[in-house]
């Protein structure tokens, strides 16, 4: 791999060891991913800061790392830790994971990441179309790349990191033009606007397609898809595969570029009524309600907050919100966060369900617009989930 000479020296540990240790990490991975140099880096995005998902060996790699006095060189996010931390269920938990989750926030603030810890981080910052990224997180990655036009790999948490430290990564994979090239031909017959259809729609998706999908719309364009169905769809995608990007037809920048030069090896039709069919055949209602699987934007919130208010959600033992630290401030100064709360909603701000051990909560089974948690929450949690929408 070719180096820049400021690169050579960070390499050398001219720099200090955290940042020599950032860059042997990227150096490695990038010649295994066949990366000819490094590309600079404008945003990066870790995931990994549940303690449910790193444990003992994850908190002792920061702990490594602050000891070597690691700083990020760029605007760098974080996923939402676990529920340990949010006010709202603190008190549900032991000591022990309450004090192993402050310390991994704790550490990462220590390097200089971003304290509103979110899995949406374009809310914090919104990347330019053809900005380099290197964020962690499948949903918001696969957001980055197919809405805003940014381009990013599917980093693994440690390697977001270490891009941080660097200011940079490896410019392999997505990075480039030619490993964007649409494989697969999608096309989705049917009107898309409910979140939990557009969830089913995008495990479909992933679970058929060979390599980048070409998404092409018979009923309705993602364009006219509310947003909140947009990242639902999305999140699915990187839940039910390893896709980096989805190109949308109407919506990804430059899509009706990627259709011309796209090289499509298998084709299929998705049919909107099947997926609703689907969605009928469900069973079970579960104690509690949980959404924010993407966190919740301003928007969806106070969407959520009339229906809570017209006893959409009634017969729920309990309504669990989650959403990052700045949509909950708004929230707030607009009323919606009081008037939720004193129809007993409780939130994970900063936090996620999906990386929490639920049954710690005494939680045995839970309905979710999100088709990402509804996977993800019976293997993480062996908590029984059904899909409900909203």
């Amino acid at each position: 791999m070719h180096l820049t000479r400021e690169e050579e020296r960070f390499l050398n540990g001219e720099h200090g060891e955290a940042l020599r240790l950032a860059m042997e990490v990227l150096v490695r991975v990038g010649e295994a991913m066949g990366a000819e140099s490094m590309v600079p880096i404008s945003h990066a995005h870790v995931s990994g800061v549940s303690y449910f998902s790193i444990g003992d060996y994850g908190v002792e790699l920061l702990e490594e790392l602050a000891l070597k006095g690691a700083k990020v060189r760029v605007f760098t996010t974080a996923n939402p830790s676990s529920m340990a931390l949010a006010p709202d269920f603190m008190d549900r938990f032991g000591a022990r994971y309450v004090e192993k989750q402050h310390r991994i926030i704790e550490l990462l603030l220590s390097m200089g990441v971003h304290e509103s810890f979110t899995c949406i981080p374009y809310i914090l910052r919104t990347p330019r179309q053809g900005e380099h990224l290197a964020w962690a997180e499948s949903s918001a990655v696969l957001y980055a790349n197919s809405v805003l036009g940014a381009y990013t790999n599917r980093e693994g948490g440690v390697v977001a990191l270490m891009a941080g430290i660097a200011g940079r990564t490896y410019m392999a994979g997505v990075h480039l033009r030619e490993f964007r090239v649409p494989r697969t031909l999608v096309r989705v017959a049917g009107s898309v606007k409910s979140r939990v259809i557009a969830g089913l729609l995008g495990l479909r998706i992933g679970a058929m397609s060979s390599g980048i999908p070409f998404v092409e719309f018979r009923g309705v364009s993602p364009a006219d898809m509310p947003i909140g169905a947009v990242k639902q769809m999305l999140a699915a995608v990187g839940t039910a595969s390893d896709l980096p990007m989805v190109v949308l037809e109407g919506v990804t920048p430059g899509y009706r570029e990627y259709r011309r030069c796209a090289d499509f090896v298998d084709r299929h039709t998705i049919r909107v009524e099947e997926l609703v069919s689907e969605l009928g055949r469900e069973e079970g209602r579960g104690d509690v309600y949980i959404t924010g699987c993407p966190h919740l934007d301003l928007e969806e919130l106070k969407e959520l907050a009339e229906l809570v208010v017209r006893g959409v959600f009634d017969g729920y033992k309990e309504i669990w919100v989650a959403l990052s630290p700045k949509v909950y401030r708004l929230g707030e100064e607009l009323g919606i966060v009081q008037k939720l709360r004193e129809l007993g909603v409780r939130f994970a701000v900063g936090a996620c369900p999906v990386v929490t051990k639920l049954r710690l909560l005494g939680v045995e089974a839970v309905a979710t617009d999100s088709a990402k948690a509804y996977s993800y929450i019976p293997k993480i949690s062996g908590v029984t989930a059904v899909l409900r929408g909203w």
